[in-house]
């Protein structure tokens, strides 16, 4: 069965493949075994697929790939970024590059040697163009590098010609005579012209930049009201300096799987305490916290040893709309009501320990008190009316052995 939660699709279609093959079963026979196998967000993307393509296994491989947004540009960018991890070997290394670039070029439906190297001509063609113009020409999806070619010259000579027809045609003026005179005059000097400003005219000093309420020169003018802020926010800072990290700027720039981590909790510390939680992170208890925008969960690098990490980064965008590169790791979670295996990434600054986020799947908190034996007192409502003063020490209740019950 395919786990709830889990992302690595592709690692389950080849598991799957893998043992059809060993059992000889028939290839007819492989989407209905598949679809019994499905559960989640896979099984809503097979029941997405048309009729006519529910019963032909590479469809439905296509489908369940373009779900979980792995299209042969995604391959293409992971095969490109992939790196050997410290504890990987290099024939690992080597199985999981192969396995990329094998996914990259069957998803381009390049299988002869003539349509591979249109594949690479055409990569290394939108490498060196600029951006507008590689834009324009992979919305027409060209198949070979002759297509690509004439598509950017058209793209060139559309633009050019547009620029030459906004310009507006100069007008014949009267044509003005001079008098000759008897002694050549001498050009006097001009100071350099200021850039001419712009924006709004004070009526009160004739000054642009400004207008009369807010002159400097107007001292009857009332203080200017300052917008009140609102308080500080916990939020996943990420700082560029941090070598870990790689910005992407470039917009235009393909980050294959883009997840998401926007923690930004309430301004008041009680509020956030309440999605909180003990968690176990290789074994050792943090703290954890809850982020209902996450789609991967991130932690600090200092709790996952060198050896955990997996050698490769993704694209994660934070508060702000900032797209950052971090690198990832294999640790062992247990969050108290389940417990496995998960990828995370690594991330300095974050407001916890580490961030709890959607990949994790359903989530229900378990907290961990920290003296099972503490009583703690507590008044209920029908107290509180007969109570004739606030001053009420209220009645004790023994601890609540199971927290998931309280």
């Amino acid at each position: 069965m395919f786990p709830e939660g889990c992302e690595d699709i592709d690692g389950f279609l080849q598991d799957f493949e893998r043992q059809c093959v060993l059992q000889a079963v028939y290839t007819t026979d492989w989407v209905p075994i598949l679809a019994s196998k499905l559960t989640g967000r896979a099984a809503e993307a097979f029941r997405a697929v048309a009729d006519e393509d529910c019963t032909v296994y590479e469809r439905v491989r296509e489908h369940l790939l373009a779900r979980y947004a792995l299209t042969p540009e995604a391959y293409r960018l992971k095969f490109r970024n992939l790196r050997k991890g410290p504890i990987d070997n290099y024939t690992e290394w080597g199985h999981r590059m192969q396995q990329a670039v094998k996914n990259w070029v069957q998803g381009c439906q390049a299988t002869t040697l003539d349509q591979f190297t249109h594949l690479i001509l055409l990569e290394q063609f939108y490498h060196c163009t600029p951006s507008e113009v590689r834009d324009w020409v992979r919305d027409r999806r060209p198949l070979t590098l002759p297509e690509a070619t004439r598509l950017a010259d058209e793209y060139q000579d559309a633009r050019r010609n547009a620029s030459t027809q906004s310009q507006p045609t100069p007008r014949p003026g009267p044509i003005l005579t001079q008098p000759r005179t008897a002694l050549t005059e001498h050009p006097r000097h001009q100071p350099p012209s200021q850039p001419q400003r712009t924006g709004s005219r004070c009526y009160g000093c004739n000054q642009i930049g400004h207008i009369r309420d807010r002159c400097p020169l107007n001292r009857a003018r009332p203080p200017a009201a300052r917008p009140e802020y609102p308080p500080a926010r916990a939020v996943a800072f990420c700082s560029q300096h941090d070598p870990d990290l790689m910005l992407t700027t470039s917009p235009e720039e393909d980050c294959g799987i883009l997840h998401e981590a926007n923690p930004i909790q309430a301004a008041a510390a009680d509020n956030r305490r309440h999605h909180q939680q003990v968690v176990r992170i290789n074994g050792q208890p943090v703290q954890g916290l809850r982020d209902t925008g996450a789609t991967l969960t991130l932690a600090k690098p200092h709790l996952v040893p060198p050896a955990a990490t997996r050698g490769y980064s993704v694209a994660i965008r934070v508060a702000g709309g900032n797209v950052y590169r971090i690198p990832t790791a294999r640790v062992h979670l247990d969050w108290g009501t389940r417990a496995r295996d998960v990828e995370v990434g690594l991330m300095q600054n974050l407001p916890t320990d580490i961030l709890l986020g959607n990949d994790l799947g359903l989530l229900t908190s378990a907290f961990e008190p920290t003296d099972h034996g503490e009583a703690y007192p507590v008044t209920t409502r029908l107290q509180t009316r007969q109570a004739p003063h606030p001053s009420s020490g209220g009645t004790t209740m023994p601890p609540c052995s199971d927290w998931e019950q309280c």
